[in-house]
């Protein structure tokens, strides 16, 4: 095997996850060639990938009709307790197909998309909260030894669900970290008066054209899938 290309189509929007050619074989067409069966230009209706700044992939993803749209970068502190006022209610999610469709409605509203795979996934290997205001679920998060992803309906609330993912880091004695798209400005503020710092290693959102709402979303860390 001299390289590998993987990609996931969720809800009519695919996302290449993975993309890996050995050096001796670069800039020979293989990349392309993957790219082209992994993440070919038609059959979704959105394409994107979280990509590292290597210029010679980039260069790979621009032949392949995906543009930068905004950078992510990692934010992160040692972890303290944070007590903010908020008013709203986190639980945690207990797995069901109601809690499911909650996590379906949401990232309808947020991605433009959903995604049951991942979400099972993360409910599996990482705690899940809700966060409900008036008995109304607005958002949702997953925390553990890596953090992400959260959405929330209102920009608003992102310094009330950061606060309690370092709260819930600082408890199990671990290091607080998010990545975070830069569109979202409620996230990076509210990080930077914490005093968190950016990693100097940051990726590319990419994508074939503008869609969701990432103003209102944290990735998953690692960003393997969004």
């Amino acid at each position: 095997m001299i390289g590998f290309a993987r990609s996931i189509l969720r809800n009519g929007v695919r996302q290449l996850t993975e993309f890996f050619v050995l050096p001796e074989y670069q800039s020979a067409g293989v990349g392309r060639e993957l790219l082209a069966r992994a993440f070919p230009v038609d059959g979704a209706d959105h394409r994107f990938i979280i990509a590292t700044i290597d210029g010679r992939a980039v260069q790979s993803y621009l032949k392949a009709k995906v543009y930068p749209l905004f950078p992510c970068y990692a934010f992160s502190r040692p972890a303290e307790k944070v007590s903010l006022d908020s008013d709203l209610i986190i639980e945690r999610i207990a797995p069901s197909a109601q809690a499911m469709g909650e996590l379906i409605r949401i990232d309808n509203a947020i991605l433009g998309f959903h995604r049951e795979a991942e979400h099972a996934w993360l409910l599996e290997n990482r705690q899940g909260y809700f966060y409900k205001r008036n008995k109304n679920i607005v958002g949702y998060g997953y925390l553990g030894n890596h953090n992400g992803p959260f959405a929330s309906l209102d920009v608003n609330d992102f310094p009330a669900i950061l606060a309690h993912a370092e709260t819930e880091a600082a408890l199990k004695g671990t290091e607080f970290s998010v990545e975070v798209p830069m569109v979202n400005r409620a996230a990076v503020d509210y990080l930077l008066s914490r005093g968190c710092k950016l990693e100097s290693f940051f990726e590319f959102f990419m994508a074939d054209s503008m869609f969701g709402r990432f103003e209102n979303y944290i990735l998953t860390s690692p960003p393997f899938f969004v």
